[in-house]
């Protein structure tokens, strides 16, 4: 990871994470959380924008995306949203 973050490639966290676990044996791969905690000092900067978590969907988010989905399951439509 290290390595593709210096040339500047995409790094695919999730293969990664679970390549370690195939390898190493691992029952589940370590949340981001844990793995901002292990970074040494010398490679924090360059692999800290890469583990930094994404912004998650808002509840009012969630429950228009359930509604939605929900509604076009039981009656046939397809909604934009949960107005139309």
């Amino acid at each position: 990871m290290v390595e593709l973050s210096r040339r500047g490639k995409d790094v695919d966290l999730n293969a990664l994470k679970s390549a370690a676990c195939r390898k190493y044996g691992l029952s589940r791969a370590r949340k981001l959380v844990e793995m901002i905690a292990a970074l040494p000092d010398s490679e924090r900067e360059t692999l800290l924008p890469k583990l930094r978590a994404k912004p998650v969907r808002t509840a009012s988010d969630y429950r228009d995306y359930f509604i939605r989905n929900l509604h076009d399951a039981l009656s046939g439509h397809t909604s934009a949203n949960v107005k139309t």
